[in-house]
C-alpha cells in the first residue's frame, strides 16, 4: 500500500474566480467574428469592381469559374485571375488591419 501512495500527494484548494466562463468565452468569440467581418467587409470594398464581383460570386454565391464568367461576361481565365489576385489582396488587407488594430 505503501507504494501506491504517493508520499508528495498534495491538495489545492479550486477557486472559481481563476476559470474564465464559457459564456466569456463564447461572447469573445463572437466579437472576434463580427471584427473579422467587418474588415472582411471593408477589404472587399477596397478591391477593384472585377476582383469584388469574381470574389462574391465565386465564394458568398458558390457559382464555379464558368459560373463566374458567363454571368460577368468575362474570359474564364480573367475570371480564375480576379479570384487569386482578389483572395491574395483580401489576404493581405485583412492582416494589415489586424497589426493596425492592436
Amino acid at each position: 500500500m505503501q507504494l501506491r501512495t504517493p508520499r508528495n500527494l498534495k491538495t489545492v484548494e479550486f477557486s472559481m474566480e481563476i476559470v474564465q466562463s464559457d459564456e466569456n468565452l463564447h461572447l469573445n468569440g463572437i466579437m472576434e467574428k463580427e471584427e473579422n467581418l467587418v474588415r472582411l467587409e471593408y477589404c472587399l470594398g477596397i478591391l477593384i469592381p472585377e476582383q469584388k464581383q469574381s470574389i462574391e460570386l465565386f465564394y458568398l454565391k458558390g457559382l464555379s469559374y464558368q459560373q463566374v464568367a458567363e454571368q460577368t461576361g468575362l474570359e474564364w481565365n480573367k475570371v480564375r485571375s480576379h479570384i487569386q489576385n482578389g483572395r491574395r489582396n483580401l489576404k493581405n488587407c485583412m492582416e494589415e488591419n489586424v497589426e493596425m488594430r492592436k
